[in-house]
């Protein structure tokens, strides 16, 4: 085995090299592109096109390695050369896969260390380096060794390309989908998981040529899981794109706005272009609406919380925290707003750390760290902050909430300044107040939502407007807020809260409140409810309802989910109420529609078994085998089962296996061969012996 590692090193280093110099240039250009993108403002090691370079460059250099040491090797005889060792095949493909998997690394690895200590040193980003930053090209690189061990399967396995053989690089992209997963650990472990799938199945169909019998227990089924992983993601992937056009929606697109008169509108966009109505239905002519910049004629709402109280005001509903996977920058660092001249300085908060640091945008040294102690300049760290930021923006914004206290962020004068904080009383959204037309506004006020009325308040802690709710807050619990240019009137924008289910929300109205600052209610407005897309079914949409989800994977959907929930996942505990909620009826129709077709494909797997003279255990592997996977269960009984060779029987004319004794139907032996007289060993009559 020795000798084929170092001659697997040897003849494939050059292509290890060139992909990792090419890797290398890639990271490197993704990583010092600039990237105006609000998402991507604090990112380094999170920025979108560096994963995209580590996520496709991982996975196409695991490939292009696994395909150099198989495919050149199969012409010319080299590959009768190669099996005609001294050595087992499956020595052959071990020694090769290990030499791979060290020549995957060495293109993987250093160029990404590269970009680590690039990030890291002090100097070259006025951002801060985290070491969990790293972790998405972790689970890049380690995803990357499930495309080399697909591609070793794809090289290894006898027969057409159109056949069970290229079923290997869907199979990658199967496991390659949860390194998305908010998870890391889930990241690492799946990938990995079938990584060793694909490696037990190309071990399997080297020492074998592909032939189940031949194989032991657990390298079936790593080649049956492989190819059904493969025909679901093709399935998947082919009814999917049917699906795309079979919706025909009847509108465009609805939405109600105010505008800088304070004149709530209905914005109806159609086919025929732009429709703006009043609340009674009377078309307003209005060029200013009509414009590409509309925008700018019209209040800009800012969303102050989800949900005042939900169930009914049976449980209170605090702000949620950032939750984000480990593959988002916003995990880590984020953007903050608060700086004066943000040409100079650029500042940041670390959810993790639940501080926040800034640093000098020319120079890119830190300035220092502001947490519950205070600033602390340089490299010095600062007490963390009793509770993380109450927000889901894609910045930080110059009003901050810890817990039921709201903060000023004054980083010219390197502080916090707490602007509200009365104990006992429960804060349940903080954000700053948006205006297209005056930017002062954003950085200087704030709403707070209390239990029973909304505070503006500006960077001071002066109260500038106090605005009383006027509806059932338990049922209309998500709340809006709006300021006309003359800063005298405000607008609460009411809807449905979160907790209600979504066909019971739909059918809700929401309300506009006019007030004043001193919380005098003006106008009181109903907003009846917009009607969803009408949705025209086509043939293309039944094969997606039918065919794609088989009940296996919906019933470890909803595992998944339960299983996130109890190890503490926000996301995924919400996942599954919504699930066991708003997505019920989808689900439940899934569930009907996939056991029949999964039910009915089972039938057909054991009537056709059975007609090719399977064995009953063989034919029930099968059947089960259909009914837990559906249509890629079908796909995986046609192309992986090791169907027999039948010719017709020369008693009964009827298909017979020729690896049987019997005829299955009239239960005959197979006929003696005919003499033509070429027989080697003459045929004799017995001699009679006698017995003296």
């Amino acid at each position: 085995m020795k000798a084929m590692i170092w001659k697997e090193l040897r003849e494939n280093l050059k292509w290890a090299l060139l992909a990792m110099l090419a890797l290398g240039l890639a990271e490197f250009y993704c990583l010092l592109e600039m990237n105006d993108s609000s998402n991507d403002s604090a990112a380094t090691l999170c920025k979108s096109s560096f994963l995209t370079a580590t996520t496709f460059g991982c996975a196409v250099a695991g490939i292009i390695l696994g395909l150099v040491q198989i495919l050149p090797e199969q012409k010319r005889d080299q590959w009768a050369a190669l099996l005609h060792r001294p050595v087992t095949r499956g020595t052959i493909f071990r020694g090769k896969a290990f030499a791979g998997i060290l020549l995957y690394l060495l293109a993987t690895i250093p160029p990404f260390l590269a970009c680590i200590w690039y990030v890291a040193t002090p100097g070259h980003y006025a951002v801060p380096f985290l070491p969990a930053m790293t972790l998405p090209g972790i689970a890049d690189i380690c995803a990357g060794t499930m495309f080399y061990f697909a591609a070793l399967f794809v090289g290894v396995r006898r027969g057409p390309w159109y056949g069970a053989r290229i079923f290997g690089f869907p199979a990658a992209l199967i496991g390659s989908a949860f390194v998305n997963d908010i998870f890391f650990g889930v990241s690492i472990g799946v990938p990995t998981l079938m990584a060793l799938v694909l490696f037990t199945a190309g071990c399997g169909a080297i020492s074998t040529n592909g032939a189940l019998r031949d194989q032991p227990w657990f390298v079936r089924f790593a080649t049956v899981g492989t190819v059904v992983c493969g025909a679901f993601a093709l399935s998947a992937l082919t009814l999917s794109i049917l699906f795309m056009f079979s919706l025909r929606q009847a509108y465009y697109g609805t939405s109600y706005n105010v505008d800088l008169e304070g004149r709530p509108l209905k914005f109806i966009q159609g086919k025929d272009g732009l429709t703006v109505t009043d609340l009674t239905g009377s078309p307003v002519h209005d060029q200013r609406f009509t414009t590409g910049s509309s925008y700018n004629y019209l209040l800009s709402f800012a969303q102050v919380t989800d949900d005042i109280m939900g169930d009914f005001g049976q449980r209170k509903a605090m702000p949620r925290e950032m939750e984000e996977g480990y593959r988002n920058n916003r995990t880590y660092v984020v953007a903050a707003a608060g700086a004066f001249n943000t040409y100079t300085e650029s500042w940041y908060y670390l959810p993790q750390e639940r501080q926040f640091v800034g640093y000098y945008t020319k120079t890119k040294q830190r300035i220092g760290a502001i947490g519950l102690n205070g600033f602390r300049p340089g490299y010095e760290e600062a007490s963390p902050f009793p509770a993380r930021i109450a927000a889901s923006l894609y910045n930080v914004p110059a009003f901050v909430q810890f817990g039921s206290t709201v903060y000023h962020n004054d980083f010219d004068q390197r502080k916090l300044t707490p602007i509200f904080s009365e104990p006992g009383t429960p804060v349940f959204g903080t954000a700053p107040m948006e205006s297209a037309q005056d930017h002062f506004i954003s950085q200087n006020w704030a709403a707070v939502a209390l239990l029973d009325k909304m505070l503006v308040v500006d960077k001071a802690g002066q109260v500038l407007a106090t605005l009383p709710y006027h509806q059932d807050m338990t049922r209309w619990g998500s709340v809006y807020i709006a300021v006309t240019p003359s800063k005298d009137r405000f607008f609460l924008q009411y809807y449905p809260s979160q907790w209600i289910n979504y066909k019971q929300r739909e059918k809700m109205p929401s309300f506009y409140e006019e007030m004043d600052a001193k919380g005098n209610l003006l106008h009181t407005y109903t907003l009846p409810p917009i009607a969803g897309p009408v949705e025209m079914p086509t043939w293309q949409g039944y094969p997606m309802e039918y065919l794609l989800p088989p009940p296996i994977f919906v019933v470890g959907y909803l595992a998944y989910d339960k299983v996130g929930a109890l190890c503490g996942s926000k996301e995924l505990a919400s996942d599954l109420d919504e699930a066991w909620t708003d997505e019920w009826g989808s689900i439940k129709s899934f569930l009907i529609c996939g056991s029949t077709a999964s039910f009915l494909f089972a039938l057909v797997t054991i009537a056709w078994a059975r007609r090719m003279h399977f064995s009953w255990g063989r034919t029930w592997a099968w059947a089960l085998l259909v009914l837990a996977f559906n249509i890629a269960g079908f796909i995986t009984f046609r192309l992986v089962a090791d169907w027999p060779v039948c010719v017709p029987c020369p008693q009964c004319n009827r298909k017979r296996p020729v690896e049987e004794i019997k005829c299955p139907h009239c239960q005959s032996l197979w006929p003696a061969p005919k003499l033509d007289g070429i027989e080697i060993f003459e045929k004799r009559s017995p001699i009679a012996q006698t017995v003296s």
